[in-house]
């Protein structure tokens, strides 16, 4: 997922690495080790994938080079299992070890329970993909990087983008999960800062707990909930799990309006099971300046499923391309 901003990214960081790594290596011909604290399971496994093959292509470029001083990096791993108790074991397992820099974690609530591990270590945890606002406050003495835009900075553009589709009242399904909670909170006040023409604009919110059942939790019940109180539009935070089970209650509740969603929810193989119908009926945000790549991203990923585009499929690629923009589509 978006793995050659990882790949950018990571090997940028691994090059400037050695000034913080050299002191630690005992001998010279000892490897630079860093610790991957990934969800190799769990809710966010499909979307470590590419997470994980973008920081292997990193790795396998700087050390193609010839590694830093003439030593190479390898990966030690540990699975965050996409959960707080998972991060806070993986993390144990790697400050056993005596690593210095831990790449990880991914989810926003798995990041944050293993910062409280690794910063009384000294040790720099880089994130690659937590998102929560809450992160950005933590007292991190230098020790916590991020290389994605906080939640408030995507749901400032989507704000914006639902008031633009000329909605005034959206509906928001939200896990308790931080990334999930850090996203509808940031749409909230994002979007009932905006005046509609009835007045401020509004916002109802039903909120789950999956309790980590990822993949099989019913979200009918929340989706009659959210559509009782009368949304004329509708926004899911979550994890990448929980896209599908969302879009299908909706769709099968009956609802008929266009679907917004976070980055994590709108990911994974989404555009692979959809219908070309549901997938236009799809928006999603991302503050990224690589918006062609990230386009031929998502038309390699529908095209393989569906095949070569139509008509009516290109419209869904031009309406993604104006919200990578944050503009309503077409534009």
């Amino acid at each position: 997922m978006r793995v050659f901003v990882e790949i950018a990214c990571l090997a940028s960081f691994l090059g400037s690495l050695a000034f913080g790594c050299s002191s630690e290596a005992s001998s010279e011909d000892t490897d630079y080790i860093v610790g991957a604290l990934l969800p190799f399971t769990g809710a966010l496994s499909q979307a470590n994938v590419g997470i994980e093959n973008g920081a292997a292509l990193a790795l396998e470029d700087v050390n193609s080079a010839g590694g830093v001083n003439g030593r190479l990096f390898r990966f030690e791993k540990a699975d965050s299992r996409t959960t707080p108790a998972g991060a806070v074991k993986g993390a144990d397992f790697l400050l056993k070890k005596n690593i210095s820099v831990i790449l990880g974690a991914v989810s926003s609530s798995a990041t944050i329970a293993a910062f409280e591990k690794t910063r009384p270590m000294g040790t720099l945890l880089v994130s690659p993909a937590s998102q929560a606002d809450s992160l950005t406050a933590q007292d991190n003495n230098g020790l916590f990087l991020r290389i994605s835009p906080t939640t408030s900075a995507q749901a400032e553009v989507l704000a914006k983008r639902i008031f633009a589709d000329g909605y005034e009242r959206v509906g928001i399904v939200s896990s308790t999960q931080a990334y999930a909670a850090s996203w509808a909170d940031s749409l909230t006040r994002e979007f009932t800062s905006l005046q509609c023409d009835s007045g401020p604009c509004s916002s109802v919110r039903v909120d789950y707990d999956e309790n980590e059942d990822f993949g099989s939790y019913d979200f009918a019940a929340d989706i009659r909930n959210i559509l009782a109180k009368e949304p004329d539009a509708l926004f899911f935070s979550g994890l990448t799990t929980d896209g599908l089970g969302q879009v299908d209650a909706a769709l099968r509740a009956g609802y008929e309006g266009l679907l917004y969603m976070g980055l994590a929810v709108a990911g994974g193989d989404i555009a692979l099971v959809l219908s070309p119908e549901a997938v236009k009926r799809i928006r999603f945000p991302a503050v990224s300046s690589d918006t062609e790549k990230a386009g031929d991203y998502w038309e390699r990923r529908y095209t393989s499923a569906h095949g070569e585009l139509s008509a009516a499929d290109a419209l869904a690629r031009q309406s993604f391309d104006a919200t990578m923009r944050g503009c309503p589509a077409p534009c």
